[in-house]
């Protein structure tokens, strides 16, 4: 039954005059007088309304509650789709019909159909994936993934249509898809360069360049380079109509928009939520802005997995990684993949990816097949990878234990947060091996029983009937209103309150017209949207507080700008402590936007710079709570930091751009640059304690690669190497140039897992840029150990700053002659116990084998009392990893029985080595 709403409108005209020139008040916008279907319309279609005259054709999509509707919304639509398996449709609709729309029961929600965006052999290993491939067997050919992208290049023999590919559809916006199409990529490339890295089979490259999962099926869905919402939710509706027929287990989406809070009405957060339901997996890129609070939207809901980009060491974020809010429940990404310089498959005719024309660093005839990009477009595909990999293995996994296991089995990335990087690095390994454990609940999961649903989100079902009250404020705001006095709106939430939800428009458009604030009975601000965009202000929250509430607009238009405010105070019972968020654990945060070169007037995004180049780096500050704070460049300095770890450059003039933005830049030309990796810092001197991760970027960069004849050698084996070297520049296009280097001189350097040197060698490049050499493996050398192949040079054509050159790769190889694992073990009781019948007693363990920690195959830790009766027992599962070659234990244990305690640890190894620890307690 429809509950009723009331209707409280309150108006102010602000008409400033000057000069003898009075300020009219412009033309009612279309939803003035139909506010009261407001609430039912996302911002930027109240902004398009307001913005457009009668009869003016707007493309939407529609959210029916009763699809009984669609008829009577086609009749008086010039276009219109009807989704087949969504409730769901798109329409051309003339502009002055949308509201009439809106207030009828039928309808859920009308959004404008929006552009969004795409955010786009060495990084299979950094994620462990071919040690699935190699241990288990496992390539993913039991499973198939769906790509919602730009297209895939179906003619590619990587991505071969028929046989890889097993279905292309075009999506015709507002028209029927068209199926078996061998080339949908006809934009960008983008699409093909994910597809591949999620299952390309290496076809040209011999194996060299293999997708994460490369027998993977493929089920390309083109919505070319101008994807929108409309063409999106078309792609979602075509997979629930196919995924049975073509067993797609799950989608792959490396684009999105940037911002915002999970807006459950939102088309394309019910489509990932009807896949969620049907079994099937929506993996999202977070987003490519750097700052924190900047996430994909799309990447936020529960039933999602949310990818950061890391780069390929396995432990480090990268830069441009769209990071969430501290202590929010929801706004953090799921975990992290590479990301940075990741080469794919390449679309063959033209696009971004072919603007490249730099040969192949391993392979000049590869060159027309692969190509390097960077973004979390390029980690999203990693982690349906994996997912692909785990579903293969395991089919009857249902979508909540894929999430589960995936982020449960991350590598630690120290000094990250989980808002920053999630819960960790993608480790397919420990992913495959954890899932083979389990017994799928798919069968339940289709049955009902999941772990996320829409209700989640608040802890209560936003699209439920409620009583509510829904105030509209509107007026004229002044003439170069900047610096002017706020406008205030008293409004009242008593209690009882569910949520509340404030949207503000304004007409004509003007970018930054407005900053909204509500605040709370003692003046505090509760929530605010200042988002630098002219399409409006919008904030939900649920309030913890009852009584008088101010809307306040903060006005910074240059023109005269006519301004309509609707908050609707919705009444229920909020659900206690939800969502469980916790305070941040900072006061300030800063979040990096871009590195540019500088280019005269222009800055070109780029990590590449050669001595001689300027350049500067753009970063957000923010407080807590998401409010920019500008100011602030007194209280700010960067330190650029080589790779040695001396200070290059220290910036105490920090630019303030305006609106939070600030500024550091720098001239590699100066004393003190060292060739290599460079790490900007930042330094806060203001009031509280600042969050920030650190910048960075390469100077004089040799793109170095390393290859050997093998991983596994004996000592006194011939250890054959080579490689390829070339200088690494950035032109004024913003194409990254690599150029092939003759005369650099290379040191391989063997290292053991400790990092000491077991044998070094030097080879030189030749006219191709080519090295290559041998040495004999040391008799020093056991177990796990690396090569490192550092290259460098000095190039006299360089005029200003330093003219050496440096590069590094590192491959790893494996000796015999098993490396015994040790241990370590302490056991402590609770030092207030008396003379009870128990106590506690914490008990922490390690086991490290420098071979691995794979190589441990046992691990054994026993508590026995005086009596020798065995009061605790906990085996190999019962350890985490800690990171490469430990494992690790700590447990707080209830003890009872008779003194003494002995707890004893033994751990053996794949050599059969065994070691044994104990201690006793009295």
């Amino acid at each position: 039954m429809e509950l009723p709403m009331r209707a409280v409108r309150v108006s102010l005209c602000a008409i400033v005059l000057f000069a003898a020139v009075g300020v009219l008040r412009p033309a009612a916008p279309l939803l003035q007088a139909q506010t009261a279907q407001s609430s039912k319309l996302d911002a930027a279609l109240v902004d398009k309304l307001n913005q457009s005259l009668p009869g003016t054709p707007i493309e939407v999509v529609i959210v029916f509650a009763d699809l009984a509707a669609a008829p009577r919304v086609q009749a008086l639509a010039t276009t219109f789709l009807q989704m087949q398996a969504l409730p769901m449709a798109g329409a051309i609709l003339p502009a002055e019909q949308i509201p009439v729309i809106a207030g009828w029961p039928e309808i859920t929600s009308i959004t404008f159909n929006a552009p969004l965006k795409y955010f786009l052999h060495e990084s299979v290993p950094v994620i462990k994936a071919d040690q699935v491939w190699r241990t288990y067997g496992q390539t993913g050919g039991n499973v198939t993934v769906a790509v919602v992208d730009s297209g895939i290049d179906g003619t590619h023999p990587d991505l071969a249509m028929g046989s890889k590919v097993i279905q292309n559809v075009k999506v015709i916006p507002f028209g029927l898809s068209q199926e078996n199409v061998a080339l949908t990529d006809t934009s960008s490339g983008h699409g093909t360069h994910v597809a591949g890295t999620i299952g390309g089979n290496g076809a040209v490259s011999s194996g060299y360049y293999l997708g994460v999962a490369p027998d993977v099926k493929l089920v390309g869905l083109g919505a070319g380079e101008g994807i929108a919402i409309l063409s999106a939710v078309q792609a979602y509706d075509w997979i629930l109509q196919h995924h049975a027929q073509y067993n797609i287990r799950v989608v792959s989406n490396s684009w999105g928009s940037t911002g915002g809070e999970i807006n459950l009405r939102d088309p394309i957060a019910m489509a990932t939520l009807e896949a969620y339901k049907r079994g099937i997996l929506s993996v999202f890129a977070a987003g490519n802005d750097g700052g924190y609070d900047v996430m994909n939207p799309y990447s936020l809901p529960p039933w999602v997995l949310s990818v950061a980009a890391g780069k390929k060491d396995g432990v480090t974020l990268a830069d441009f990684s769209s990071r969430g809010k501290d202590g929010d429940y929801f706004k953090h990404p799921d975990l992290t993949a590479p990301g940075v310089d990741i080469v794919a498959t390449r679309l063959r005719t033209f696009g971004i990816t072919a603007e490249d024309a730099f040969p192949n660093p391993v392979n000049p005839l590869w060159t027309p097949s692969y190509a390097s990009l960077s973004g979390t477009s390029m980690a999203t595909p990693h982690v349906s990878g994996a997912a692909a990999l785990l579903l293969s293995g395991n089919p009857q996994l249902s979508p909540d234990q894929v999430i589960d296991v995936l982020t449960s089995t991350t590598t630690a990335m120290p000094g990250y947060a989980l808002h920053e990087a999630g819960y960790g690095y993608l480790n397919a390994l420990a992913a495959y091996e954890a899932s083979r454990k389990l017994t799928g609940n798919l069968a339940q999961f289709l049955a009902g029983t999941r772990e996320h649903s829409d209700t989640e989100v608040l802890g209560f079902d936003p699209n439920g009937s409620v009583p509510a009250d829904e105030y509209q404020f509107s007026g004229l705001s002044a003439v170069s209103a900047t610096g002017t006095a706020p406008i205030d709106f008293p409004f009242t939430v008593p209690q009882g309150t569910l949520y509340v939800d404030v949207r503000l428009n304004w007409t004509p458009s003007q970018q930054d017209a407005f900053d909204l604030q509500v605040l709370d009975p003692q003046g505090n601000v509760k929530v605010t949207s200042g988002n630098s965009v002219d399409s409006g202000e919008a904030a939900f929250f649920v309030p913890s507080t009852f009584g008088g509430y101010t809307l306040r607009l903060v006005p910074f238009a240059g023109v005269a700008v006519q301004y309509n405010a609707t908050v609707k105070v919705a009444y229920g019972t909020p659900p206690p402590n939800w969502p469980p968020t916790r305070p941040p654990s900072s006061q300030v945060y800063l979040g990096v936007a871009g590195v540019y070169k500088s280019y005269v007037a222009v800055g070109i995004v780029t990590d590449a710079f050669r001595s001689g180049d300027s350049g500067f780096i753009v970063f957000n500050l923010a407080s807590a709570d998401g409010t920019p704070m500008p100011g602030q460049a007194a209280n700010l300095q960067a330190i650029y930091t080589d790779r040695n770890g001396a200070v290059a450059f220290v910036d105490n003039s920090i630019t303030d751009r305006d609106a939070g933005e600030y500024e550091t830049s720098f001239n590699t030309g100066t004393a003190g640059w060292t060739a290599g990796p460079i790490t900007v810092s930042f330094v806060w001197k203001g009031a509280g304690a600042m969050r920030a991760l650190n910048a960075g970027f390469t100077l004089n960069k040799l793109a170095t690669s390393l290859q050997t004849n093998g991983t596994a050698f004996t000592p006194g084996q011939q250890i054959a190497f080579s490689g390829d070297v070339a200088q690494v520049t950035t032109l004024a296009t913003g194409t990254v140039k690599t150029t092939p280097l003759t005369g650099a001189t290379v040191t391989l350097t063997l290292r053991d897992s400790q990092g000491n040197a077991l044998a070094s060698t030097q080879a030189a490049t030749d006219l191709q840029g080519h090295y290559a050499g041998a040495f004999s493996a040391p008799s020093t050398a056991r177990g796990n150990v690396t090569l490192v192949a550092e290259s460098r040079y000095q190039d006299a054509t360089i005029v200003t700053g330093s003219k050496d050159w440096f590069g590094r790769a590192v491959t790893g190889l494996v000796f015999p002659g098993n490396l015994a694992p040790t241990v370590t073990l302490s056991a402590i009781p609770d030092a207030s116990r008396k003379s009870t019948a128990s106590f506690l007693m914490s008990i922490d363990a390690a086991v490290r084998d420098e071979d691995g920690w794979a190589d441990v195959t046992t691990i054994v830790l026993t508590l026995v009392d005086g009596r020798g009766r065995v009061i605790g027992r906990w085996l190999k599962p019962d350890f985490t990893e800690g990171d490469a070659w430990t494992w690790r234990f700590s447990k707080v244990p209830r003890v009872t029985g008779q003194s003494p305690w002995t707890v004893t640890i033994t751990a053996q190894d794949s050599a059969g080595q065994a070691v044994t620890k104990s201690v006793v307690v009295k």
